[in-house]
């Protein structure tokens, strides 16, 4: 009944912090779990996935990225881009505008593969300032779901070439 007016101050701002501090922890939860969330998203994507921040580094990949590519994760994660994608293949530093399904040649331990990439700036309005999320699959992959859905595979071989010229007994073989 007889409490010091400052110790009635300290109370009141102890259970704020208190209070503050629930808040933070209960948000902190959130957010680790739409992280989490995330994650799985982007390893059950059956295509590579890497992510790429404001100053081209890449920050993220998925596992098929590192199948793909035939390179560990911590090989890879903090490198530049353009340690694997040239820019005369496709300039990352300009890009302005997403861009989906463009052959490029991606480099790792000194061999070149052909990949089908799309890249999608996080924020197309600040280009300048965005990360980038990177897809990529392998350029037969493509070939192959392309024919797949529209069912136009070539049902001739070489077999069904008519002729008994001598040019064309040597195709044959």
């Amino acid at each position: 009944e007889k409490a010091h007016f400052h110790t009635l101050g300290m109370v009141i701002s102890a259970a704020e912090s208190i209070s503050k501090q629930l808040g933070l922890t209960v948000a902190y939860n959130e957010m680790v779990d739409v992280k989490n969330r995330l994650n799985v998203i982007i390893e059950t994507i059956p295509s590579g996935v890497i992510m790429v921040d404001k100053n081209k580094y890449i920050n993220q990949i998925n596992r098929r990225t590192s199948s793909l590519l035939m390179i560990e994760e911590n090989n890879i994660i903090g490198k530049k881009i353009t340690d694997y994608i040239k820019k005369d293949e496709l300039d990352l530093d300009k890009l302005k505008n997403n861009i989906y399904d463009t052959d490029v040649n991606i480099e790792t331990n000194g061999i070149n593969r052909n990949f089908s990439l799309s890249a999608v700036l996080t924020d197309k309005n600040h280009p300048e300032n965005s990360e980038i999320v990177i897809t990529f699959s392998k350029t037969e992959s493509v070939h192959k779901m392309v024919n797949k859905i529209v069912g136009s595979v070539a049902p001739f071989n070489f077999d069904d070439i008519v002729g008994n010229s001598q040019e064309i007994t040597e195709a044959k073989r």
